[in-house]
């Protein structure tokens, strides 16, 4: 192989493990953004023409007083792919605007196709010209000609952005998904129309706009997982000379691969603060042979100069002098630092072994050490290592959980959320309403209860302004008896042969709820503040909704035992002692919640390549409270201590021991909650963003058994 081959090879590998995903804002004021409104008020010009305003403006009044806002982000800073769409994961991505209104609500974003003129102009646009708008058309979506009207073949609907009285304003992902949008563009330019769709005269808001007197609170756009063009500094000298050309080769082809490139000559002899700044702010460094290693390395001073660079460095070994050339930084710096941590979540088998060819694992199972021996070194492994236990988790106790069906649709109405499902021509719909809490405001927090009765206490929740979403479970799943299993809408959807348990199902219809709410901001219920609980075989089903969704943000099992907080193993123990609790040999004989593949293990848990304590820790780093009752032995007390005291060290781990609580308390009515201290100090912090002390895991329980004698492992310290 060629020298040439040779270092392209080296310099793709470097290149790939520099290319990590950056946080990128861009404003109005970047390239050609831009920001105006328009407006077809009956006592203005609909000709007129708003680019030079301060400030842009929204208003709707019965359709004939319309201000509309029109919003330009210029994205070609960032990284596009190999087919020109943008790069990266973009589900994060938000919209903020610096607003001063009259009242907070929600309204509508939409986006403007590549299609449909992204070019528009502030200085000269106006409502009769701008793009999506239909200026003195046929009725469309029953507004009169004249009045508001948008053409849906040039925009998409993408979701809604609260606008308030004064400040700043973002978006929720959840509530104005721009993902599919973004990653669709293909001309680095990005057009949203903000509208307010429902009349309202009192209703008016001014946005800050770029030529405002504050121009950095101009409309951004924040693309969280975004991939930025990589930055190269190349590093050479002209004193070099002998194999400039070959230097040449190579500047050329970074820059056709359009690499943010410094090639500077002679600029890093005698290194300074300044310098190593740049350095380290770069991807990549790259030493070239042609560089006078006297220049360089002339004292120890300069040596360790290059030691303090923390940016991956390559050498052009392959091309040094026989004199050794770079020899010289040998001992200052490696031709390759540390790699910068990638987690691929390669680990994970196409197919998982069957229960008769699992180890047997006596103790818990170690949530740090992933399905390849290896165990967790970073905070970002756990993305990976969640990853894993899902999947297991899946296959060998709850069953799979469907992905979103190809629509999903809901209206909200008389308090009540209709959620409709099809896919193929197969369609369900069920309904789950909501109480509102007299106090508090819109759009309010809220807890999604399994069933149709509420464990937790009322009016607690009424007095913190969170609502209460009453999630119909027995409809999606049956669980009357094992009689029941594949019966419910889930499996009228799924068939009947569907591995899913009932506890599955229900998880997998709160996750069509949730999505119906994302679109349905009348209901009043802000989506990035939803808690799920449920009492006794309803609190099993609510820790795995909090499991499996990951828009959940706080999670609140009680007294759940087996199949929610209870350890398996411990269970088995407990009942090999005499102790009358609940094991996985018994419940796959009662009732529908587990996989039909979990009765394989009924005998033999130890095969089992989790716990209830990696199930808990599937929330993690999200907030979870289980609350448990020591005066119900079938509830397995001391299992489901050993499971809270397992599965917080992953939360320790992460460095957030206070995201994840445990009370255990003795009464002797079974889901007669008692918690009162502790689930508002929950609810303030995680669902109210307030200030609370959620450092609790705790019982009064006498147990024979220290449950540290079921851990073999320990906490890694992750960097």
């Amino acid at each position: 192989m060629c020298r040439k081959s040779l270092f392209l090879i080296s310099l793709l590998v470097l290149l790939c493990w520099a290319c990590t995903l950056h946080a990128t804002v861009v404003t109005t004021v970047d390239g050609c953004g831009a920001d105006t409104f328009v407006t077809n008020d009956e006592t203005n010009d609909k000709d007129s023409v708003m680019g030079t305003e301060k400030t842009l403006e929204i208003r709707n009044y019965e359709g004939v007083q319309q201000r509309i806002g029109y919003l330009r982000f210029d994205i070609s800073s960032v990284e596009v792919d190999d087919d020109h769409y943008i790069g990266g994961d973009l589900t994060g991505a938000t919209l903020t605007l610096n607003v001063t209104g009259t009242q907070e609500k929600w309204v509508s974003v939409y986006g403007v196709a590549d299609g449909a003129n992204d070019l528009w102009d502030e200085a000269t646009m106006s409502y009769r010209t701008a793009p999506g708008v239909v200026y003195e058309s046929p009725d469309i979506r029953g507004v009169p000609p004249g009045r508001y009207a948008l053409n849906d073949a040039l925009l998409q609907k993408l979701g809604h952005i609260k606008l308030g009285t004064s400040g700043l304003y973002s978006s929720y992902p959840n509530t104005l998904n721009l993902n599919h949008f973004l990653a669709q563009d293909t001309n680095k330019l990005i057009t949203f129309i903000i509208i307010n769709e429902q009349s309202d005269p009192e209703a008016d808001w001014w946005i800050t706009t770029k030529e405002s007197d504050t121009p950095e609170l101009a409309p951004a756009l924040t693309l969280p997982n975004a991939l930025e063009p990589l930055k190269v500094i190349w590093v050479y000298d002209t004193s070099g000379g002998a194999n400039i050309e070959n230097d040449q080769f190579w500047l050329d082809w970074l820059l056709a691969q359009e690499y943010a490139l410094d090639a500077e000559p002679d600029k890093w002899i005698q290194l300074d603060s300044a310098k190593i700044d740049q350095l380290n702010d770069a991807d990549l460094v790259i030493l070239s042979q042609v560089t006078d290693s006297n220049a360089y390395a002339s004292d120890a001073n300069e040596i360790a100069a290059w030691a303090s660079v923390i940016t991956p460095i390559l050498t052009m070994e392959d091309w040094e002098q026989s004199d050794g050339g770079l020899q010289m930084f040998t001992d200052a710096i490696s031709s390759l630092t540390e790699q910068p941590k990638v987690c691929t979540c390669e680990v994970i088998p196409p197919v998982m072994p069957a229960p008769s060819a699992l180890p047997s694992i006596p103790k818990l199972p170690d949530p740090f050490q992933f399905m390849d021996g290896k165990r967790m070194t970073h905070l970002d492994d756990w993305t990976c290592r969640r990853a894993e236990i899902s999947l297991q988790v899946q296959e060998y106790v709850y069953g799979p959980k469907p992905s979103r069906p190809s629509t999903v649709t809901g209206s909200y109405s008389g308090n009540q959320l209709t959620v409709d499902c099809s896919e193929d021509g197969r369609s369900i719909s069920f309904k789950a309403t909501i109480a509102y809490p007299p106090t508090g405001t819109a759009p309010y927090p809220a807890i999604i209860t399994m069933g149709p009765w509420l464990t937790l206490p009322k009016t607690e929740l009424d007095n913190l302004g969170i609502a209460v979403i009453y999630f119909p479970n027995d409809e999606l799943g049956r669980q009357g008896s094992t009689s029941d299993r594949g019966k419910g809408k889930f499996y009228d959807f799924y068939g009947s042969d569907h591995q899913a348990g009932s506890l599955m199902a229900w998880a997998w219809g709160v996750s069509r709820l949730i999505d119906v709410l994302e679109q349905t901001p009348e209901a009043n219920i802000n989506p990035a503040r939803l808690g799920v609980t449920g009492c006794s075989r309803n609190g099993k089903g609510a820790l795995v909704c909090g499991a499996f969704d990951e828009r959940i943000a706080l999670t609140i099992p009680t007294e759940s035992g087996a199949g929610g907080a209870s350890s398996w193993r411990v269970a088995d123990a407990l009942v090999a002692a005499g102790g009358n609790v609940q094991t996985a040999r018994q419940i796959v004989t009662e009732n529908t919640w587990m996989a039909p593949i979990f009765a394989q293990f009924g005998n033999q848990v130890d095969r089992l390549p989790v716990d209830q304590h990696m199930v808990a820790a599937l929330c993690a780093p999200r907030p979870l409270l289980i609350t448990e009752n020591t005066a119900f032995e079938w509830l397995g007390p001391e299992a489901c201590y050993t499971t809270a005291i397992a599965a917080h060290k992953v939360w320790e781990a992460l460095g957030l021991p206070d995201r994840m609580g445990f009370v255990q308390t003795s009464h002797g009515d079974h889901c007669g909650f008692k918690e009162i201290k502790e689930l508002r100090a929950f609810c303030t912090k995680f669902l109210l963003d307030g200030e609370a002390d959620t450092n609790v895991l705790k019982t009064d329980g006498n147990f024979d058994r220290n449950p540290l004698d079921w851990i073999n492992w320990d906490v890694p310290s992750l960097e």
